[in-house]
């Protein structure tokens, strides 16, 4: 059986490799596990995104990190599941702005895309979606649906109100060029700047910015409710604290 990258050549896709933001402790679940170990329906949260990333046939490759001390539970149970799509491990930086500095080094394609495995709605339509764009770089977002107010700094008054339909809420996955990214990082390495996501970075440095209106569905697990709602929203509820 032809590799999967030599099957894509001669079909003639676009190959990209993905980044799986995965390196996360997930404190505010207050689980004794990183987050992305917790179970939805039996299943870790992790092993959702590869698992639709298997069934696309434009992603060559997962760059997937992982907490300090946590590779080989990791490594096993991407066996264990059976993932197919090349895999390739990195430690997970302090912060979220480092790991993806770290990862994007890693990178073998001329585009890219980045998720989180905190997002383990996400569907194999929402990456079509921004593999098929035509922009090299560009966001899944969701409207504000709520009223946004700015602060006066230093005070406990109220500064302004901003206008929520100029306002998005940035949702992943993302698509980027490649060495715009890496270019992008390099700056803001140079000038000391953090940023929290790849769509406000790359936006800084003076590259355009697309975005699409992503699912309400593709929420991100942050809190023990969550967890629960992404097993109402898959259709069960099941013990999502203990090991198989």
């Amino acid at each position: 059986m032809l590799p999967k990258e030599k099957i894509l050549a001669t079909k003639g896709c676009i190959l990209l490799s993905l980044i799986l933001l995965n390196g996360g402790i997930g404190s505010r679940v207050g689980a004794d596990k990183p987050k992305q170990l917790i179970r939805i329906n039996g299943i870790p949260i992790f092993i959702y995104a590869l698992r639709v990333a298997d069934q696309i046939e434009e992603i060559s490759q997962v760059i997937l990190n992982f907490p300090p001390g946590w590779e080989n539970e990791m490594r096993d149970l991407t066996q264990k599941y059976a993932i197919k799509t090349p895999l390739t491990f990195v430690e997970a930086g302090t912060t979220r702005h480092e790991s993806v500095a770290l990862m994007v080094q890693h990178v073998e394609t001329e585009h890219m895309l980045i998720h989180e495995a905190a997002r383990p709605l996400a569907t194999v339509q929402d990456f079509k979606l921004l593999i098929e764009h035509p922009q090299d770089n560009v966001s899944l977002t969701r409207p504000i649906p709520f009223t946004v107010l700015k602060k006066e700094a230093g005070t406990d008054k109220i500064g302004g109100v901003l206008d929520r339909d100029l306002l998005l809420n940035i949702q992943l996955p993302q698509k980027f060029s490649t060495a715009t990214l890496k270019s992008a990082h390099a700056a803001a390495a140079a000038n000391g700047e953090v940023f929290t996501e790849d769509a406000a970075l790359v936006f800084s440095s003076g590259a355009t910015v697309h975005y699409l209106d992503g699912s309400e569905k593709n929420f991100k697990v942050t809190t023990l409710q969550d967890v629960y709602m992404a097993e109402y929203v898959m259709g069960g509820i099941k013990e999502h604290m203990k090991d198989e």
